[in-house]
């Protein structure tokens, strides 16, 4: 079976879908934010979709000390103690903000 050339940087099929003409060079870091990024394993098992999560496209455009990964299901048990810590113990600096897909139908 022969497969699409595939782009070793955005992994989305090339020429096509490839997106690294619209990526950063370097990646950025954020001065004055941290993006936490809560995601289930199943979603990270899910080999198929690779190419359209939100997260490698993040880690493409972000530095690792703007971008914390956490992979778990339970937000207490799983979640990284240092990112729980900043949000409880230091609320005047750190605001969270949830964002999350909307469910097909929804408005």
């Amino acid at each position: 079976k022969n497969r699409r050339p595939v782009c070793a940087r955005c992994h989305r099929p090339t020429p096509q879908a490839c997106i690294c003409e619209g990526l950063p060079t370097e990646r950025i870091r954020l001065q004055c934010t941290e993006v936490v990024v809560l995601q289930h394993p199943l979603e990270v098992k899910q080999h198929k979709a690779t190419s359209h999560r939100s997260v490698p496209i993040l880690e493409l455009c972000l530095s690792t000390d703007s971008l914390h990964l956490c992979v778990g299901r339970r937000l207490g048990e799983d979640i990284d103690a240092g990112i729980l810590e900043k949000i409880h113990r230091q609320p005047q600096l750190y605001q969270p903000v949830l964002v999350f897909p909307r469910l097909k139908g929804d408005i």
